[in-house]
């Protein structure tokens, strides 16, 4: 391998580190800062690769939140990556509706996270 293919190498694996670095601190911070009374809600984050997930699940367990490995599982640094809760009271959640998040709190730690990988 020559000098530039190994340039081009190792920009490759930054791209793809940093996708999978940002993809799971957002998938970690929305679903920490999800309000929780039973964890549905907090439990009900979807990664997907493509598009947006339309899984559900009625588990209310206190394991909320998959592994970095299962929401990275799949990603090449290329993809459009989504994190997806369907339902059908998050906007609610997310609106304010919960005492326990200000409003607008997805939108915030995505914004946390993207100025935390600025730097």
């Amino acid at each position: 391998m020559n000098d530039f293919e190994k340039a081009m190498a190792a920009i490759d694996k930054a791209v793809k580190d940093t996708h999978r670095k940002v993809n799971f601190s957002v998938y970690k911070a929305i679903t920490e800062a999800t309000p929780k009374l039973s964890g549905l809600a907090q439990n009900n984050w979807f990664p997907s690769i493509g598009n947006p997930s339309s899984e559900k699940t009625s588990s209310t367990s206190g394991n909320f939140g998959a592994s970095e490995g299962t929401v990275n599982n799949g990603i090449d640094g290329y993809q459009r990556t989504f994190i997806t809760n369907n339902l059908p009271y998050i906007r609610r959640l997310n609106e304010g509706y919960s005492k326990k998040a200000a409003p607008n709190f997805v939108e915030r730690h995505v914004n946390l996270v993207a100025r935390q990988f600025k730097k």
